[in-house]
């Protein structure tokens, strides 16, 4: 992003203090991610549930199919980010950073491929303030290491088209093949979304351009098809053979019917979300932040140089706007959406900002105050996760199942939640959580003299039968749930 120049110092030294700060500024992203990843809690629903998901993969050895639970599959997604997460939990176990720590690998690789990409077409300084930029992105810096299929999907269509693209400026038949590979571990990552938002920017740009007959002719589509389905395709077949009526689900119920269908009642694992149409453009404004409000003053005070790199970087930017456009439309008539769909576009929507606003490759670019920038989103972004712990904790069952376990520090002891079920609950406890919707288990574990754990929600309490309850003896509160036990595990 070109900055003024400081005229009291030498260009060379100038580039070199700003190359150490851009560097710098890298480094406190990265690290401030790592930290956060290590050290926040697992929350309900979407994290919770999908690091719970990676762990019954890792405890049942059953990697085929995600459990939504013990014998129940979860047909909603593929299996690569679950995947990740659960070889995470085999490495550092059933920890914070356990299921955080390959998609945080594959965020900062994927980092690593976009300066890469950034660098050859833009040069050196280009490329670091487009990672600068990528990293501090809202949605992208907390995506980077969350629990989710997101990011992972998101690093699979970047790579494709950074692959295209990379391919279709000389680059050699690797690049061509990691398109393709990156397509099929697309399917697997979230399905036949991946070959929509990769293939409609292809097609709009090779058309838009004129280009069309030679990109069929210069790139082996049917062979690269064959070998993204060689990628995916086993295992969609093992999974509809495995679970008859997957396939059905899958790709007309989570394709079609969860964006085109209002509060969709055919969604067998939650609910479906209704946001009013053409809410994924505020959702992207507000993912890119900071970025989202800088950038637009500052493609105005420089138009002279829009207008120069338009000229010279026209199929570039093209395709960029083209590749951030594409999930922006096809979520804008859609009322089922949430806030990491925006996450696609972020990638192609910097580098078509800085292929825009960077001098020519033989100038001198300023990053330090882009540098500084990024170093304190950092340091904003984890001072408000820091100052909105208490708010996190509340929505994570971490310190009540520590709680419970600090109580009985040598036994186990089954813990019942009273009417709602927590899935970070099921994770901290390693599946020793259940759900009691009624007290008739209660009452056999009370005639058994089994010693157990209530968790009722200050919500729920007043629904606990009062027979049950005199039979009870409250050990304690924890946040906003109490903690009941046997008369008799006193005695």
């Amino acid at each position: 992003m070109a900055l003024p120049h400081d005229q009291g110092e030498s260009p060379p030294r100038r580039t070199s203090r700003a190359l150490i700060a851009a560097l710098l500024a890298v480094a406190a992203l990265a690290g401030c991610r790592l930290w956060l990843a290590d050290s926040l809690p697992l929350t309900d629903t979407t994290e919770a549930r999908f690091g719970e998901i990676a762990r019954k993969m890792v405890e049942t050895g059953d990697w085929l199919t995600p459990q939504h639970d013990y014998g129940v599959p979860y047909l909603a997604k593929p299996p690569l980010a679950f995947w990740l997460s659960a070889v995470g939990i085999g490495l550092l176990g059933a920890s914070e950073l356990g299921p955080r720590v390959l998609i945080l690998g594959a965020a900062f690789g994927f980092c690593a491929l976009y300066f890469a990409c950034v660098r050859s077409w833009l040069g050196t300084q280009a490329a670091l303030a487009s990672v600068i930029m990528l990293m501090s992105s809202l949605v992208f810096f907390v995506s980077m290491a969350a629990v989710m299929t997101d990011m992972v999907f998101t690093v699979c269509v970047a790579t494709a088209w950074l692959a295209f693209w990379r391919r279709h400026e000389g680059g050699s038949g690797a690049s061509e093949a990691t398109m393709y590979l990156a397509l099929g571990l697309g399917l697997l990552a979230k399905g036949p979304l991946a070959a929509v938002l990769f293939g409609v920017p292809v097609l709009a740009w090779s058309l838009g351009s004129g280009r069309a007959a030679d990109i069929w002719r210069r790139f082996a589509w049917l062979k690269g098809a064959l070998l993204a389905a060689a990628v995916a395709v086993p295992w969609y077949v093992a999974a509809e053979l495995k679970n008859p009526g997957f396939l059905e689900y899958f790709l007309v119920g989570e394709h079609v019917q969860r964006f085109l269908v209002p509060d969709w009642s055919g969604d067998l694992y939650g609910r479906a979300h209704d946001a009013p149409r053409g809410t994924i453009w505020l959702y992207f404004i507000a993912g890119a932040l900071p970025w989202s409000v800088l950038c637009v003053p500052a493609l105005v005070a420089a138009r002279a140089t829009v207008r120069r790199n338009w000229r010279e970087r026209r199929g570039l930017v093209r395709f960029a706007l083209a590749s951030a456009v594409t999930p922006l439309a096809l979520f804008t008539l859609s009322r089922n959406i949430v806030w990491p769909y925006v996450l696609p576009a972020i990638p192609p929507a910097i580098l078509a900002v800085v292929a825009l606003l960077a001098p020519a490759r033989e100038q001198a670019l300023d990053l330090s105050r882009l540098a500084w920038a990024g170093v304190l989103s950092a340091a904003l972004l984890t001072a408000l996760v820091v100052a909105n712990a208490p708010f996190i904790e509340r929505h994570t069952q971490r310190s009540v199942v520590a709680g419970v376990e600090l109580r009985h520090p040598h036994r186990e002891v089954p813990v019942y939640y009273w009417q709602s079920r927590y899935f970070s609950a099921d994770y901290y406890s390693a599946g020793a959580a259940s759900v009691v919707s009624d007290g008739m288990l209660i009452e056999r574990a009370l005639a058994e003299r089994r010693l157990f754990c209530l968790v009722v929600a200050e919500a729920r309490r007043a629904s606990l039968p009062d027979a049950l309850l005199a039979r009870l003896h409250h050990v304690g509160d924890i946040g906003d749930f109490a903690l009941f036990e046997p008369v008799y595990a006193g005695s």
